[in-house]
C-alpha cells in the first residue's frame, strides 16, 4: 500500500505527515506539492516529493492506481480536480 497526499505542506499537512510516517513508514509516503511550496520541513524528513500542479491532474495522474491511498488536505475547490486523476488512473495502463 502507498500513500499518496496532497496539501502536505500546509500547517494540517504537517501534522497528518508526522502521524502517518509514523504509522505507515516514510517511503510509502509520496506528497504531490506545488513548484513554488516551501517544502524544507518535508525535505529534512526526507519524503519523496512529486512537484505537480494539482489543478492538472495529468501532472500527477500517474502516481494514482488501485493500491494507492490517496489523501487530499488540499482547498475543496480543488477536490474536483484530484479526483479527476484518480478515477481516470490507470486506464491507458496497467495499473
Amino acid at each position: 500500500m502507498h500513500y499518496v497526499l496532497s496539501g502536505a505542506s500546509s500547517g494540517t499537512g504537517h501534522v497528518v505527515v508526522k502521524r502517518l510516517i509514523k504509522k505507515v513508514g516514510l517511503e510509502n509516503i509520496t506528497c504531490i506539492v506545488r513548484p513554488t511550496s516551501q517544502v524544507s520541513d518535508l525535505q529534512q524528513l526526507g519524503l519523496n516529493l512529486h512537484r505537480a500542479d494539482i489543478e492538472d491532474p495529468d501532472s500527477y495522474r500517474d502516481l494514482m492506481g488501485p493500491s494507492v491511498v490517496y489523501i487530499d488536505i488540499t482547498h475543496p475547490r480543488y477536490y474536483q480536480h484530484s479526483l479527476a486523476a484518480f478515477t481516470s488512473a490507470g486506464k491507458d495502463s496497467d495499473r
